[in-house]
């Protein structure tokens, strides 16, 4: 029996499953591997020939992704769903702490690998619980704060993080996620093992500095963001179960917390030094 321990935004994840079908090939969650521990979560992988039927309603359909509201917890199917729950290869039975995972192998998905166990994990729901979430953003240190540069994909997350870098030594933390964590009443990003295409996504995590919400512009202008403004920009760019409810309302509660705690700005910037320059004024002017 192989058992992993990983930890991800200050959660322990305690991973099994048969050898046979647990791959060693974990590279994408080598940095958040831990001693064993005491776990807060635990996922056992078991292989089956067929996923066993649903339980409870249906309130959530995609693509790539069914999920039940089961009696005692909740229940997804993920992978093929051309016909349905019967053509998916993995049934992820979540009771509280314990999430229990059917798989059915066949074609190239024969063994349970980093990705099988990021899909399974539903991090954004636990994140929820533990009064955390998922912030779609380009995540840089600098010194020893964190920015994070948040916006609909193709607007220039990736385009002003690198400019930082190149040109005022930040480093690249995660290139397309971070996990915001309320520490003793203080928000933290954390760097989560999704790297989008940047490739980037390093085990650390710094006090957040500020959340700037990017825009394209025909000249750089920057505005500090309070109120309902700062809530709604951080939640378009905020990762949640919307057919839970109580995920729902727990992410609410704390994006409203961060809004109100962390600095917030609108960036309309072009994609040059001189975006840099016009947010780094801003910060020196506001002290932070």
């Amino acid at each position: 029996m192989t058992e992993l321990y990983y930890r991800i935004a200050d959660v322990t994840f305690k991973i099994i499953g048969d050898d046979e079908i647990m791959s060693s090939e974990n590279a994408l969650l080598e940095e958040y591997a831990v001693c064993a521990a005491n776990p807060d979560y635990t996922v056992t992988f078991e292989e089956a020939d067929a996923l066993s039927p649903p339980v409870g309603e249906c309130v959530f359909t995609s693509a790539d992704r069914i999920v039940y509201s089961a009696p005692d917890g909740e229940i997804r199917y993920t992978g093929d769903l051309s016909k349905g729950y019967t053509s998916a290869d993995m049934r992820i039975y979540r009771r509280g702490c314990d999430l229990t995972v059917q798989t059915v192998f066949g074609g190239n998905f024969k063994r349970i690998g980093a990705r099988a166990i990021l899909n399974c994990l539903g991090i954004e729901y636990i994140l929820a619980e533990k009064g955390s979430f998922i912030l779609h953003a380009s995540y840089i240190r600098c010194g020893d704060e964190a920015v994070l540069f948040t916006a609909p994909s193709g607007v220039g997350k990736s385009t002003q993080a690198r400019l930082w870098c190149e040109n005022r030594g930040a480093e690249l933390i995660n290139g397309d996620r971070a996990a915001i964590v309320n520490k003793n009443g203080a928000f933290f990003a954390y760097g989560v093992p999704f790297a989008g295409s940047s490739g980037v996504c390093k085990n650390e995590s710094y006090p957040i500095k500020a959340i700037v919400c990017l825009a394209q512009a025909p000249e750089n202008t920057v505005t500090r963001l309070s109120g309902i403004g700062a809530f709604r920009k951080l939640w378009e760019g905020c990762t949640a179960d919307v057919w839970n409810k109580a995920v729902m309302e727990a992410c609410i509660q704390t994006v409203s917390s961060v809004s109100a705690q962390v600095p917030v700005f609108h960036l309309g910037c072009l994609p040059d030094e001189t975006a840099v320059t016009t947010l780094e004024n801003e910060f020196n002017k506001l002290k932070i």
